[in-house]
């Protein structure tokens, strides 16, 4: 990580010439000290040491230095009396894991593209999972295991909805990484238990229900296709004191302003945007004690590209670009943030306004469930014409 004995010229130098590229170049270095080098180099490699960062460095001084700076210690391999084992299953149309030996001393359970799983009652058989991973697997629907199977770790790569639906409700974790490549939005409503979850990795083209994150004690937290809006300034600020490691990724560019202060945070990942470059060069300098990286942003992949279109009488409108389609959507609390009421839930709220857009001649589509109104449309002003007729139910009410 960073660290505040690095001078601040050096710090700015650093941070100035790394903006917005792959990896630092000898230009980012000029003027440091070993040390300082060393420090900087930690900023991209954390667990780098002395001699691997000398032997890298462009300077003929540090690589020389390297040949007098001792070996890396060798990592100590863990010993154990227990026994402990993995399974790995792949490449299967189907698998019944009712039918796979999973004991007592199967620490590792590795599924990797198995188009239809059931049977996963079988997973309490292996009284120690520490780690479940499954890659581009899905399953029928089916209920979620109760009481949830305690893991250390689950990861979610490229699995179907109904996997990521399943997996998320059926275990309790303590680390989560999760890409999800579906067209319809994660709901991270699906993290609801996971109590002891500390290090959470999202890649989602859309993700909704940021507020049930906040209770968590997350330490580290990675988004992607998140908009900078007030959902994700509330959830940073009741973070704010656990977090030590956060990296957010947006196509909306955003400053410094979106952050709170976090008094335990070490490490900041942000993409370069241009228009917020001095500021969160300035950022970086005077904040020594966090290591920053700003690489460059990812260009759109096929999934859709979410931004804050507005924020339309205190409702956030979203813009969703898809290739070429463009459509505008309203996603919130509309029940709690603008009716304020407790006798009806956004379910609800969507069969008045559906019948209203009807009797308008307003053409729309809609997704709500109890927590979350969802309404997308092909034009803003159609979204306006939403959060317009919600308060003006709010006033009805209210008289």
């Amino acid at each position: 990580m960073a660290d505040p004995n690095i001078r601040p010229e050096v710090l700015r130098r650093y941070h100035e010439a790394s903006y917005g590229q792959q990896q630092a170049g000898p230009d980012a270095f000029l003027g440091a000290t070993f040390e300082e080098y060393y420090l900087l180099m930690r900023t991209q490699y954390s667990k780098i040491s002395r001699r691997r960062a000398a032997e890298m460095s462009d300077r003929a001084e540090f690589r020389e230095l390297a040949t007098r700076l001792p070996l890396e210690a060798a990592e100590e391999e863990e010993s154990s009396n227990t026994p402990s084992r993995s399974v790995f299953i792949r490449q299967k149309p189907e698998l019944d894991l009712s039918s796979t030996k999973l004991d007592q001393d199967v620490t590792v359970l590795v599924l990797d593209r198995i188009k239809s799983i059931t049977g996963w009652e079988a997973l309490r058989q292996a009284g120690r999972l520490g780690t479940l991973s499954l890659t581009v697997c899905g399953t029928p629907p089916e209920e979620p295991l109760r009481p949830p199977v305690t893991v250390e770790r689950v990861d979610l790569i490229g699995c179907s909805k109904n996997c990521v639906e399943l997996i998320l409700q059926s275990t309790r974790a303590q680390r989560v990484r999760l890409l999800y490549e579906e067209p319809s939005a994660l709901q991270l409503e699906l993290l609801q238990g996971h109590d002891r979850l500390e290090e959470l990795d999202v890649d989602s083209g859309m993700t909704r229900g940021l507020k049930f994150l906040e209770p968590l004690t997350l330490k580290v937290l990675s988004l992607s296709g998140v908009v900078p809006d007030q959902a994700l300034k509330r959830l940073l600020a009741a973070r704010a004191r656990t977090l030590e490691e956060l990296t957010l990724s947006s196509h909306e560019p955003f400053g410094p302003s979106l952050l709170p202060k976090c008094p335990s945070l070490r490490r900041l990942t942000v993409p370069a945007y241009d228009e917020f470059r001095a500021e969160w060069v300035e950022w970086a300098v005077t904040h020594p004690r966090v290591a920053c990286s700003f690489p460059k942003l990812q260009a759109p992949s096929k999934r859709p590209v979410v931004q804050l279109a507005e924020v339309y009488r205190g409702v956030d409108i979203l813009r969703i670009r898809k290739g070429k389609q463009i459509a505008f959507e309203v996603a919130s609390n509309l029940v709690e943030d603008v009716l304020d009421r407790d006798d009806m839930d956004n379910g609800e709220l969507e069969d008045k306004m559906r019948a209203l857009a009807k009797k308008d001649k307003r053409k729309a589509e809609w997704s709500s469930e109890s927590d979350t109104f969802v309404m997308r449309a092909k034009d803003i002003e159609t979204c306006r014409w939403l959060i317009d007729a919600v308060h003006a139910l709010a006033m009805r009410v209210g008289a």
